[in-house]
């Protein structure tokens, strides 16, 4: 596509090369009594492949055409095969990667979930706080936003949802994507799978805990971080070396980059 780079102090091109966000570093001066005060902001315009300039339209019909610039702009743009997020003033909507708009509530956080077609939002609080709920891409509310986390294990159909904003004697859930209540605990959920829940323990030292679901029986696991991975093989970090950990054998083998096993 056509941008003149010239007019521009910032211009990123999508992967399919028929949207870019084009930027211009505008100062602003801000006066109060004792001084005046200059800074320093990107205004951003979205631009396709026909030189037009894109615009945004929220629940109450208003357009935008002025979009903030990421700390990140590349990795935003490109964050989804067929989606990104763009950001009007701090609050995001989601829009196919020719610009088709797809959410219209201005949300204050978006990020694309492994379930497919649904979306993770949040919303701030008056209080300042974000909370978190699930809707789908054609808008349709999943799960309200009211809760300080939702990760989701696609591969087993299951939501673990952190209700720490109620306070420290919340009970984490486990969902199934029918939105049953399948398992509830007093402790924070790091992640699970169909066979294991692996608890994080923050007091009175940071560690991690797996809990056979059918056994019922736990075990520590001596990591700094993990996540899921190949059902009830997850990764961990140790030592800044990622493994792959076998929950049924509790056994671990270096985690190897797909170039390094062919």
């Amino acid at each position: 596509m056509s941008v003149n780079k010239k007019h521009y102090d910032s211009v990123v091109v999508n992967k399919n090369a028929n949207v870019c966000m084009a930027c211009v570093l505008v100062k602003t001066q801000t006066n109060n009594k004792f001084m005046k005060v200059f800074t320093s902001v990107y205004k951003c315009n979205y631009i396709n492949d026909k030189s037009e300039i894109l615009t945004i339209k929220n629940a109450n019909g208003d357009t935008c055409s002025i979009f903030s610039l990421g700390n990140k702009p590349q990795a935003d743009i490109n964050a989804s095969d067929s989606m990104f997020v763009a950001t009007v003033k701090n609050e995001k909507f989601t829009v196919k990667n020719n610009f088709e708009q797809l959410t219209f509530f201005p949300y204050h956080d978006i990020s694309f979930t492994t379930w497919q077609g649904v979306l993770k939002v949040g919303v701030k609080t008056e209080a300042g706080n974000v909370i978190y709920g699930l809707v789908k891409l054609n808008n349709d509310i999943l799960l309200q936003p009211q809760y300080s986390n939702i990760k989701i294990n696609a591969k087993d159909s299951l939501i673990i949802i952190c209700n720490s904003q109620k306070g420290p004697n919340s009970e984490d859930d486990l969902l199934n994507f029918k939105f049953e209540k399948v398992f509830s605990i007093r402790k924070h959920i790091e992640l699970c799978t169909k066979n294991f829940i692996v608890f994080k323990i923050f007091e009175p030292v940071e560690k991690y805990v797996i809990y056979n679901i059918s056994s019922k029986t736990e075990k520590e696991l001596n990591a700094e971080n993990i996540s899921n991975y190949l059902g009830d093989i997850i990764l961990i970090k140790q030592n800044n070396q990622l493994f792959e950990y076998n929950l049924n054998t509790n056994t671990q083998t270096k985690y190897k980059l797909n170039y390094e096993k062919n």
